[in-house]
């Protein structure tokens, strides 16, 4: 079974140099892809390998980055915020809202996206407007001139359960655990599998 999911009135990338939307993604039954990078405990005080030093310091850039993020939860055009993240987090009381990067195991990968040569990013960001809600939302973070650049948020879900996520030749392959059609919203139990084309 397949359930197209319309993404692209609400999601755009800047991939070589022109606006490429993402394309409708495919909801079907989970499998679980295979993890085209590995992961690193950045928080670990052991003498760093060269692959680790220089994976980590990716993922502080992206920890550290500039994002837009929607000030309510939408799958439609949502009004957007300007946030800087500090250490994976910001917060504005007044507005209440807030946004933390995720570095779940699995939730950061790097590949090249959009086949220009360099090494691009797809990470999590967990956004809350006041609400019980926490939202996940998918971000593609483009290399330009050596410094990722995070683009629109595709909104995920409110309290999904992520699972893992790889990038494969144009596209972009993601497993959460959703609600099912009997589900309340505290507690998701189907696993789905997202394909994100990029075209």
């Amino acid at each position: 079974m397949k359930i197209k999911w319309g993404l692209s009135a609400i999601a755009g990338l800047l991939l070589s140099g022109s606006h490429v939307p993402l394309s409708s993604a495919q909801m079907v039954p989970a499998v679980p892809p295979v993890p085209t990078a590995p992961w690193y405990n950045c928080l670990t005080r052991e003498v760093w390998t060269p692959e680790k030093q220089a994976w980590c310091k990716k993922v502080e850039a992206l920890r550290n980055a500039a994002y837009t993020i929607p000030q309510s939860p939408s799958y439609v055009l949502p009004e957007l915020i300007a946030v800087k993240l500090i250490n994976g987090r910001y917060e504005d009381r007044a507005k209440q809202i807030s946004a933390t990067f995720v570095s779940q195991q699995g939730s950061i990968v790097f590949g090249d996206l959009n086949d220009d040569g360099t090494e691009d990013a797809v990470s999590l960001l967990s956004v809350n407007t006041g609400g019980s809600g926490v939202f996940t939302y998918l971000v593609l973070s483009i290399n330009q001139n050596g410094v990722l650049k995070p683009m629109f948020p595709v909104l995920l879900g409110d309290r999904i359960q992520f699972k893992s996520m790889a990038i494969e030749p144009g596209k972009i392959r993601l497993t959460i655990v959703t609600q099912g059609a009997n589900d309340s919203m505290c507690c998701p139990t189907q696993e789905v599998t997202k394909t994100f084309d990029l075209r």
